[in-house]
C-alpha cells in the first residue's frame, strides 16, 4: 500500500497538497493540511488540500481501512519535508536566510518566479505473515481499545437502555484530537446500533425485507447515549507520523460490552445480535423455567 502526494508552493505563497486519496467525512483533509503545515513550519489555514485529480497526481490506492491519515499523512509529511529542504537550499544560494515558515513563504514570494513542487512516496513496511503456512504478523501495527457501558435492563419488558459509554483507544498520535473524538463517538454509535437495533432481515430466496435505513433501524441522535472518548497516544511504528487507524476499531467494542452488561444485570447471555426484547425475554423465561424444574 502506498501514498503518493504532491506538495507545492507558488509565488503567492499558497501551499497546495494534492493526493489520490478521497475525503469522505473522516476529517482527513484537515489532518493532511496540519501535517503539511507542521513540516513547513506554517499555519494549517495556509495549506489547501485540493480535490482528488489523478490526472495531476499519482493514484494512491483506495480510501479504506482508515489508511488516509496513516498512509497519506506519512507521504505528505515526506513531500513537505522535501519541499522545505529544496526551498532552504534555493534560499541559501540566493543569500536569503530562512528562519521560520513565514520567512520561507516570503522567500518564495520575493525570489521565486514559478511554482515549486515535490512528490514523495510512502510504502507500508512488509509484514512477516506467511499466507501459505498461516502464521506470522499480518499487520504492521494495531489499534488497541477498551469500551465500558452502563445499561438499564427491564426484565419484564426485555428493553435495554444504554445510559453511558466510555471508550478509550490508543490512536498512536492524534493529529486532530477533535476529529479523532468525533470518529470514536460515531463508531461507538454504530456499535450500539449493531448491538441493539440494526438487523438485516431476509425473506424467501434471500430477498432483503428491510432495504432502507428507516426499517434497518440505525440509532438516531436521541437513541445515542452519552459517550466519553478517551484518547491514548502511544506513537505507532509505521513512519515518523505515529498515527494509527481509528475510524473502524471502536465499532467492535459496544456489542460485547452491552452483552456482558446485560448478563451482569439479569443473569442471561444473549449470543446473537441484535439483542432484541424478544430474545432477552425468551432467555429470561427459559432460565426461570429451568430453575423451577
Amino acid at each position: 500500500m502506498t501514498g503518493r502526494p504532491r506538495v507545492a508552493v507558488d509565488k503567492s505563497g499558497a501551499v497546495r497538497v494534492m493526493i489520490g486519496l478521497t475525503e469522505y467525512g473522516t476529517g482527513a483533509t484537515s489532518g493532511l493540511a496540519q501535517i503539511a503545515a507542521e513540516a513547513l513550519g506554517i499555519r494549517p489555514e495556509q495549506v489547501v488540500v485540493e480535490r482528488v485529480d489523478t490526472s495531476r497526481v499519482p493514484e494512491s490506492g483506495g480510501t479504506f481501512a482508515s489508511r488516509t491519515t496513516v498512509m497519506g499523512g506519512n507521504a505528505v509529511r515526506l513531500a513537505a519535508e522535501k519541499l522545505r529542504a529544496r526551498l532552504e537550499h534555493m534560499a541559501s544560494e540566493a543569500g536569503y536566510k530562512i528562519e521560520n515558515g513565514e520567512s520561507l513563504l516570503r522567500f518564495v514570494s520575493e525570489y521565486v518566479d514559478e511554482e515549486v513542487a515535490e512528490y514523495a512516496e510512502f510504502t507500508a513496511p512488509e509484514c512477516d505473515y506467511d499466507p501459505e503456512k498461516g502464521y506470522g504478523t499480518p499487520y504492521v501495527q494495531y489499534t488497541y481499545g477498551a469500551v465500558g457501558v452502563v445499561v438499564d435492563v427491564d426484565a419484564e419488558l426485555g428493553t435495554i437502555a444504554v445510559k453511558r459509554v466510555v471508550a478509550a483507544f490508543d490512536v498512536g498520535r492524534a493529529v486532530n484530537p477533535t476529529l479523532v473524538e468525533g470518529q470514536i463517538e460515531g463508531a461507538i454509535a454504530q456499535g450500539v446500533g449493531y448491538a441493539l437495533t440494526e438487523e438485516l432481515i431476509h425473506g424467501k430466496g434471500g430477498r432483503v425485507l428491510n432495504p432502507n435505513l428507516a426499517d434497518f433501524c440505525i440509532p438516531t441522535a436521541l437513541d445515542t447515549p452519552p459517550i466519553e472518548a478517551v484518547i491514548v497516544e502511544y506513537p505507532g511504528v509505521m513512519g515518523g507520523l505515529g498515527a494509527k487507524a481509528i475510524a473502524e476499531p471502536p465499532i467492535n467494542g459496544p456489542a460485547p460490552a452491552i452483552a456482558n452488561a446485560v448478563e451482569d444485570a439479569v443473569g442471561v447471555r444473549i449470543t446473537s445480535l441484535p439483542i432484541t426484547a424478544e430474545k432477552l425475554l425468551t432467555a429470561i423465561r427459559s432460565r426461570a423455567a429451568g430453575q423451577q424444574t
